[in-house]
């Protein structure tokens, strides 16, 4: 809920192994929004607005297009003073691909749940739409959070928060696929926007100088073709030698 979900950063939607995981976290998220912002954020000097008019309308006609049964808390919007709330969903697994919350980035204090089967799942579903440009992994098992950053592609993974990776001054950091290209930061900086001009200088004497253009002009002699399976590759040539004394 950080600047009001207005991050190109923020988590879009999460995914849980279980629809009991899923209701337990949903209900400590709207815990955490009270305690942070109080019963009625739109008071709260802590919880920004949304940047214009026309993304607040955006926000708004999302959340009117989604059943007010999957709301677990928040949901409430004001066009005029650009407010919308800090809102959880828990959208049933069946819904997930017709949701209206789960069809892009939100970019916005909204965060839908949704409950997997298992780990492949959660992977499968992240890897058959555009590639992020953060993932985030909350897991006790180094092994899961390993094998989650390996079977996805994103521009950055962050294990146990969020945000964070991109505060660190020597992560280099970036988009992929659909999410961009490139990396900033530290000394990634200086390498997006150094170009590594190549140079190259022949010869001009001794026999390299002198002979060099031997095997780039025609006539293209037998000659010149044996030397060049020499050169380029021996065991080719001393093979076919040997079959020719053979035979």
């Amino acid at each position: 809920m950080l600047n009001a979900g207005q991050q190109c950063i923020a988590p879009d939607y999460v995914l849980c192994e279980t629809e009991d995981v899923a209701r337990s976290l949903t209900r400590a998220m709207a815990a955490a929004i009270t305690a942070a912002f109080g019963a009625n954020p739109k008071m709260s000097p802590d919880f920004g607005r949304i940047v214009s008019s026309a993304d607040c309308a955006r926000l708004a006609k999302m959340l009117a297009a989604t059943e007010s049964s999957t709301i677990v808390c928040g949901g409430d919007v004001d066009v005029d003073s650009k407010y919308v709330a800090p809102t959880i969903a828990l959208v049933p697994p069946a819904e997930k691909d017709a949701s209206p919350l789960l069809q892009g980035e939100t970019f916005g204090p909204i965060l839908p749940v949704v409950a997997v089967t298992s780990l492949e799942e959660a992977v499968a579903y992240v890897t058959e739409r555009p590639k992020p440009l953060s993932l985030y992994v909350f897991t006790g098992s180094a092994k899961t959070a390993r094998h989650v950053a390996q079977q996805t592609s994103s521009g950055s993974v962050c294990v146990n928060d969020c945000i964070f990776q991109v505060t660190h001054p020597h992560l280099p950091f970036g988009g992929v696929g659909d999410s961009g290209y490139g990396t900033y930061h530290g000394d990634a900086t200086f390498h997006a926007f150094t170009h590594d001009k190549p140079v190259l200088v022949k010869a001009s004497r001794g026999v390299l100088g002198r002979h060099a253009n031997f095997f780039v002009y025609p006539p293209w002699t037998p000659l010149k073709f044996r030397l060049l399976d020499l050169v380029l590759a021996p065991e080719t040539f001393f093979f076919s030698s040997k079959k020719k004394r053979a035979s």
